[in-house]
C-alpha cells in the first residue's frame, strides 16, 4: 500500500549504522510508530493477511481515514465501518508484520556485529488497538483487554530468565528493575517488580487519562455536531 520508506525503516537503519561501531555498554530505545493508526503497510505485508487489489485498498483506506478523522463519532459508537472492518484489521496485521520484519533486521545486525551474546533485547507494546469493542476504535477511552494485554518478548543471553512462554502478570514499569538486575546494576526500590527475582504479581494496575487537549478537541467536535 505504501511505497515510500517509512519512518520506522529510517529509524532502524540509523540504529544499524550505530551498531556497526557500537562500544559496550550501550542502551538504545527504539519506538515503532508503524502499528499506529492510520494503517499503511507495504502491500507485500498486507498480502500475507488480505487479498484485496490496490483499487479496493484505496477505497478501504478512505474508509479508515474517515473513521480516524471522525473522532467524536467513533468514540461514541455512531460510526461503524462494518463493510470494511475486516480489511482494516488486515491492514493492521500487515503493519505488525512489517514491524516484525524491521525487528528482524535489528537482530541480524546484532549477529553481524557479534553483539548478540552480550545484548539483552526486550520487545514490548505500550497498548493494543480496539476494533469496535464497546463502540471504541483506536486506543483511547477504554481499558479493554485488547488494549492492555500487550506483548512482552525478552531475549536474555544472561540466562537469568527461564526460556519459554509465561502467563504471569507483568506491568510495563517492571521492565526497569528487571533489565538493571540482568545487567548487574543496582537499582532503587520502587513499586516496580523485578520479574526475574520477585514473586509474581497478583494483579496489574492500569490507569488511563487522556490528554486535556483531546478532551477539548472532542468537546469542540461534539458542540459542532449538535
Amino acid at each position: 500500500v505504501h511505497k515510500e520508506p517509512s519512518r520506522d525503516k529510517r529509524t532502524v537503519q540509523n540504529l544499524i549504522n550505530e551498531l556497526s561501531s557500537a562500544q559496550p555498554p550501550f542502551c538504545y530505545f527504539i519506538h515503532f510508530q508503524g502499528t499506529h493508526y492510520k494503517y499503511h503497510p507495504l502491500k507485500k505485508y498486507y498480502d500475507e493477511f488480505g487479498s484485496k487489489n490496490l483499487l479496493d485498498l484505496v477505497r478501504i483506506r478512505r474508509v479508515q481515514n474517515s473513521l480516524y478523522d471522525s473522532k467524536i463519532n467513533r468514540y461514541i459508537g455512531t460510526y461503524q465501518p462494518r463493510n470494511a472492518l475486516s480489511e482494516i484489521k488486515n491492514l493492521y496485521r500487515g503493519c505488525i508484520r512489517q514491524v516484525d520484519s524491521l525487528i528482524g533486521d535489528i537482530l541480524i545486525s546484532l549477529q553481524n556485529n557479534e553483539l548478540q551474546d552480550d545484548t539483552v533485547v526486550l520487545i514490548f507494546g505500550d497498548h493494543g488497538e480496539s476494533f469496535g469493542t464497546d463502540g471504541i476504535f483506536g486506543h483511547n477511552f477504554s481499558l479493554d483487554d485488547a488494549l492492555v494485554r500487550v506483548p512482552l518478548v525478552v531475549y536474555d543471553p544472561t540466562n537469568s530468565i527461564e526460556r519459554g512462554r509465561r502467563e504471569d502478570l507483568v506491568q510495563t514499569n517492571d521492565i526497569f528493575p528487571t533489565v538493571l538486575d540482568m545487567c548487574d546494576i543496582d537499582f532503587p526500590q520502587t513499586m516496580s517488580k523485578n520479574f526475574v527475582q520477585e514473586d509474581n504479581r497478583e494483579f496489574a494496575y492500569i490507569h488511563y487519562d487522556a490528554a486535556d487537549s483531546m478532551y477539548s478537541s472532542l468537546e469542540s467536535e461534539l458542540r459542532e455536531s449538535e
